[in-house]
């Protein structure tokens, strides 16, 4: 029969010799092939389809064969429960579709598959011993179909999976991988990924989640599920079955611009420590996020939608981190008073929030509270008994232009303020403080940053002296303040610029390790006693303060320059010995350069409006480089 080119002979048992079969045979289907390989005798060389589905073959050509069915384009080898080892695929120039589903005494894939570049499926389902894949892949370009679902001692997939450029499906759904490579993300044409019951993933790829519309309902099955990160892709909601995930540790959404609520069944994430909401467009938490008792971190900045917060949120009780920056909350709930062990709490540009529960004097771990350009004008009584708190920034947005005839709501601060006892750092930036500072300031003893700048008091206590941690004391703007007290020895930077009402300065000989001191236009400064004594000092800004620049100047020695790196001070003229000409030095013998002097002179008409006029002192930077050459210019 020459011209046979089908030949299907199911559950036939064959003797004689193979030799005599078709030449031109192509297609070969013999399911429930009772032989353990192909007979020796048997040349194929232009077989396109061979199919023993359901046969008992171990070895397709046996132990020793070399042959090369270069016209095969499909070879079925399904439910070959005895198959050991497919055939060294090498010279396999035309093959499409290769089935091994269940196979299952198959353990690994020969090596020469990862190089089938006509290859478009390759079906490994239900092979369920097999442990290994070929770990390099580069050449299945044009693979379209992975399908490895139910391959239950697979743990990992080849490293460079990225290579399968034409891959649309991929299935390893039942399997023991517990993460998928990076380099997923170049599968461009992914349209399905089936992870279905991967008890054992951890976590997915962020590259992955970022085209993600939507969770399914099975991902609840994912029992050992510890990390989901979904963040800035399109999804919508959460499935409810995601409750099911009593091991999942860290859920974090920051970006979903889409995400408007949580489901109800979050109350199951029981050991959850870390929640990350950023960014997204809910507008209310569930009253059942009260049951996340494990949580540690909860993180929802720039959530503009959201406006209040539950009152369940008190039972968090192992909260410790709570981030609501730029949120468009209105209050808080007095139930976060119960937040025994919160240490950070952050509230920066919560612009419409103008109060702040008298419960959160409860907050006994509370170290920092970030709650820079809030609506908040008054803080409670209650606020001084956050005995702990150590870092307190609660900075308002400076006002461009002031007009004499605006009436500014004035602040005084909580009598029991002073019992900050811990404070390190006090930043009330504009928060238009006024009246007097009291005395008992000195008991914020720890304090080693100060900023008081663009408030409305005139009178620094006495007992400012007694900081005696304080390094930096920052009162520019304070434009109401007349006199300066005598200081603390620990300062290391001050800055009392534009303090146009200032007259008077305390002696600062005591001030051995100031570095920098800034008094730009305080005009009415006469003088500045002790100053010749500040050996430490490397900045020195004077721009404005025309009374009591010249009896600066007298004190300026030599050995006092020596350090300076920042000098502004006010002028009349120009010097006799500046020149616009190329400055040159020639070198001499047993003379060398080590250093130069750069002088800018600046000038500036105060009759023009500008907004930046009070930062002037900061004159933009110069830099030289000094390099070793015949002639050195400057």
């Amino acid at each position: 029969m020459v011209n046979l080119r089908l030949l299907q002979i199911n559950r036939v048992k064959l003797e004689g010799k193979f030799k005599y079969f078709p030449g031109e045979l192509k297609w070969l289907q013999w399911k429930e092939c009772p032989l353990r390989n192909l007979p020796s005798d048997y040349h194929p060389s232009r077989l396109a389809i061979l199919d023993l589905s359901e046969s008992g073959i171990q070895r397709v050509w046996g132990w020793c064969s070399n042959k090369v069915a270069e016209k095969l384009m499909v070879m079925n080898l399904r439910h070959c429960h005895n198959l050991v080892a497919i055939p060294d695929l090498y010279g396999y120039k035309t093959l499409e579709k290769l089935d091994l589903e269940r196979c299952i005494r198959l353990t690994k894939i020969h090596k020469s598959v990862g190089n089938l570049t006509t290859l478009l499926c390759l079906n490994l389902k239900g092979c369920s011993n097999l442990i290994e894949m070929p770990s390099d892949v580069s050449g299945l370009k044009n693979l379209q179909n992975l399908i490895l679902s139910g391959c239950s001692k697979l743990k990992e997939l080849p490293e460079d999976i990225g290579s399968m450029k034409s891959l649309k499906e991929l299935h390893v759904d039942q399997t023991a991988i517990s993460k998928l490579p990076e380099s997923i993300y170049r599968l461009t044409k992914l349209e399905k990924l089936n992870l279905d019951g991967c008890r054992f993933i951890k976590r997915l790829p962020k590259c992955l989640v970022q085209s993600l519309s939507s969770l399914p309902e099975s991902i609840g099955e994912l029992q050992s599920l510890t990390e989901i990160f979904v963040g800035k892709s399109a999804i919508t909601e959460l499935p409810h079955s995601i409750g099911s995930l009593s091991y999942l540790k860290q859920l974090s959404a920051e970006g979903c611009e889409s995400l408007s609520k949580l489901p109800d069944s979050i109350k199951g994430l029981s050991c959850i420590s870390e929640l990350q909401l950023d960014g997204t467009s809910i507008t209310s938490l569930p009253d059942q996020i009260g049951y996340l008792r494990m949580i540690e971190k909860l993180y929802m900045q720039k959530c503009a939608l959201i406006r209040t917060l539950p009152e369940a949120l008190g039972s968090m009780n192992a909260l410790t981190t709570l981030n609501l920056s730029g949120a468009n909350i209105i209050e808080l709930p007095e139930s976060i008073g119960m937040l025994e062990n919160l240490i950070t709490l952050t509230l920066n540009e919560c612009k419409e929030l103008e109060k702040l529960p008298a419960s959160i004097g409860n907050l006994k771990s509370l170290h920092h509270l970030l709650m820079e350009r809030t609506g908040v004008t008054v803080l409670p009584e209650s606020f001084g008994m956050l005995s702990n708190l150590m870092i307190l920034k609660m900075k308002k947005k400076k006002k461009a232009f002031r007009s004499p005839s605006t009436q500014e709501k004035l602040v005084v601060l909580p009598t029991s303020f002073p019992n900050l006892s811990s404070l390190v750092e006090l930043d009330a930036h504009a928060w238009g403080i006024s009246g007097k500072i009291p005395d008992d300031f000195e008991k914020l003893s720890m304090l080693e940053t100060l900023d008081l700048g663009y408030n409305n008091f005139y009178s620094l206590p006495s007992s400012l002296k007694s900081l005696s941690l304080l390094r930096i004391l920052c009162l520019r703007h304070c434009e109401e303040l007349v006199s300066l007290p005598p200081l603390p020895s620990s300062l290391e930077e001050l800055d009392v610029s534009n303090c146009i009402a200032l007259e008077s300065v305390s002696d600062m000989s005591n001030l051995k390790s100031l570095k920098e001191l800034n008094l730009a236009n305080c005009e009415k400064v006469l003088d500045i006693p002790g100053f010749e004594c500040i050996k430490s000092l490397t900045r020195l800004y004077m721009t404005g303060c025309r009374a009591c620049s010249l009896t600066v100047k007298r004190r300026l020695s030599k050995v006092f320059l020596r350090n300076m790196r920042n000098l502004s001070i006010p002028g009349s003229k120009i010097p006799d010995w500046f020149s616009q000409e190329e400055v040159s030095y020639s070198e001499r013998r047993n003379l060398e350069i080590k250093a130069v002097i750069i002088c800018a002179v600046v000038s500036v008409d105060h009759r023009i409006p500008d907004d930046l006029r009070d930062e002037i002192p900061s004159l933009p930077a110069l830099q030289a480089r000094m390099s070793k050459a015949k002639h050195l210019y400057a």
